[in-house]
């Protein structure tokens, strides 16, 4: 075991663990648990949870290793998309103004009362977010584990993976359900410059690679055959959905006060992840290997495992930023929409509320123990880390058309009234059909995933535009 290296992953938690504690001073009401405004911070919150979406060391590196020159198309898509947000939300001055705690509830307020909570956009919508979140939440922690027990230990075994994924979880949850979103922008400051470190670690690593006369890209061993087409098809799809959890991001669009400015935030966002995940792809190319824990090993072994030291430790303390960065924004995301739309709580709140504060942690528990659940299952089944990804995230990437037409639709408020009923049972629908095609293709045939996740963005790409046009020539939903 390379002892200094879990050391140095002991001391980074502990850090995070030390703000968390000081931050809870803070929190006296519901809101101050979910709700911070500031341009700065959200553009650090959402650039390093952007780049670690679904651990994106591995996924970059495995998706890269296996489908070549093409998956630059996937940050590439990941700008665009930023840019045509950040484009629209200066068109939607509205928006910028919303004081509801999150973007669907704010259509439902628009649309006016409903003669049921299931006919609201917000209520199915949020049960599958949720769901999601939590099954990218215990991947997020699995995915790390098997990288981290490639750093901590010469020769990796199933129980070294249990202990591993044991500290990160309850770092997670502690410092998450203590600090709230307080403590979750105050240690983005610190993970986005662990990020950082991590890409150029790797940048440095691949470099190194290249320098080996013995080398050589690897894209030649990629097979272009129509698997690696689909794969790369729905990696294209997932970077355009990537704004979608920006979107439903709680201060991405509302809660900016007077004077700031959500649009160049995104922007900001867009390039700087851009540039990350490029980095990622292009070293995940050289380095090549299917796998994305053994590609990571082979990368980074010559110039960082081999000799301990400060390298070793900047590395591996990066890896905590990364694992963290998003797994406290999905804490945080998980809690805040069940409590707006589930239960029908209010999370801009601001009267203090020490005990609602306390139910909250305890709601949150609730819901880690779900990951935990998920997390016994992907340890036990081993299954590939890059197909994972597509199972339990494709299904709802239907959703991300279905917001952006929402967003696009935000400034005429008769069109949003028509939508609460058949529209939301309809998407709820595609996104139980895809989601459960995933998990039984995951089973079956892994492949299979890359395909359904084009395919059921497409078609809820199409819906939502004949739902769009239906909505404009004066239809009812």
């Amino acid at each position: 075991m390379y002892t200094e290296n879990f050391y140095m992953l002991l001391g980074t938690c502990v850090v995070f663990l030390l703000i968390a504690l000081y931050s809870s001073r803070r929190i006296a009401s519901i809101k101050d648990f979910f709700h911070r405004t500031g341009d700065f911070d959200w553009f650090l919150s959402l650039s390093a949870a952007n780049v670690t979406l679904g651990t994106g060391v591995a996924y970059y590196l495995s998706s890269s290793g296996r489908f070549g020159w093409p998956m630059l198309l996937s940050p590439l898509m990941v700008y665009v998309g930023y840019l045509a947000f950040s484009t629209i939300l200066r068109l939607r001055p509205a928006l910028q103004s919303a004081s509801s705690g999150n973007f669907l509830k704010w259509v439902d307020e628009q649309a006016g009362p409903t003669p049921s909570i299931i006919a609201n956009v917000a209520f199915l919508s949020t049960i599958s977010l949720v769901l999601t979140f939590l099954l990218i939440l215990a991947y997020e922690i699995y995915a790390s584990s098997m990288i981290f027990s490639q750093l901590l230990v010469k020769d990796p075994t199933q129980e070294s993976i249990i202990v591993i994924a044991f500290v990160l979880s309850s770092i997670t949850a502690i410092y998450t359900l203590w600090g709230g979103v307080v403590a979750v922008l105050k240690t983005d400051r610190i993970q986005i410059v662990g990020v950082i470190v991590v890409i150029v670690s790797i940048g440095y690593a691949t470099f190194l690679l290249t320098q080996n006369a013995s080398s050589s890209l690897k894209t030649s061993s990629v097979v272009y055959d129509l698997n690696t087409y689909w794969g790369i098809a729905a990696a294209v799809c997932g970077a355009v959905a990537t704004q979608f959890y920006s979107l439903l991001n709680w201060g991405a669009i509302s809660n900016f006060p007077e004077g700031h400015n959500p649009s160049r935030t995104l922007k900001l966002t867009g390039i700087l992840t851009w540039l990350m995940l490029s980095v990622l792809v292009i070293s995940g190319i050289i380095a090549g290997g299917a796998d994305a824990s053994i590609s990571f090993k082979s990368l980074v072994e010559g110039p960082f495992l081999t000799q301990q030291g400060l390298p070793s430790f900047f590395l591996v303390g990066g890896m905590v930023c990364i694992v963290l960065s998003t797994a406290d924004s999905l804490m945080i995301q998980i809690g805040m929409f069940s409590y707006d739309n589930i239960l029908q709580g209010n999370s801009m709140n601001d009267s203090p509320n020490p005990k609602g504060v306390r139910n909250l942690r305890l709601i949150s528990m609730f819901s880690f123990a779900l990951v935990l659940a998920a997390l016994i299952v992907f340890i036990a089944t081993q299954p590939d880390l890059l197909f994972l990804l597509f199972a339990v995230a494709g299904g709802i990437i239907v959703y991300a058309p279905f917001m952006f037409m929402m967003l696009w639709m935000s400034n005429r408020r008769e069109l949003l009234a028509k939508l609460p009923g058949a529209i939301s049972v309809g998407y709820f629908g595609l996104f139980v059909v895809a989601f459960a095609l995933h998990i039984v293709a995951l089973i079956v045939a892994p492949k299979v995933t890359s395909i359904i996740v084009t395919v059921s963005f497409a078609i809820s790409s199409a819906s939502s535009l004949l739902v769009y046009k239906y909505l404009q020539r004066g239809g009812v939903i």
